[in-house]
């Protein structure tokens, strides 16, 4: 799952490549909540196996990364994700 990590909430904008043709529209998801469609940047992906025993991020161009899962029956899953920004961050622990 790819999340806000100050917020804890869905990124704006696409951040999966489902269809493998660039980030469109084509990549949401249209839900159906209480009887009106609405239409949703996805998160996350499912995994064959449900359980991941590795990823790796490999940085490919300026404007996407590849997203590798090694699930635990040994497939390999690629996925293409947007760069998100936002540089490096830092904070201070509170005791």
């Amino acid at each position: 799952m790819l999340v806000d990590a100050l917020t804890g909430k869905s990124l704006d904008g696409n951040t999966f490549d489902l269809t493998g043709g660039g980030f469109s529209n084509d990549d949401k998801a249209t839900i159906n909540v209480l009887g009106v469609d609405k239409t949703f940047s996805v998160s996350g992906v499912k995994l064959d196996d449900g359980i991941s025993k590795s990823t790796s991020v490999v940085n490919t161009d300026g404007d996407t990364l590849k997203l590798m899962d090694s699930e635990s029956s040994g497939k390999l899953d690629v996925h293409t994700i947007s760069k998100l920004g936002g540089g490096r961050q830092s904070w201070s622990q509170i005791r």
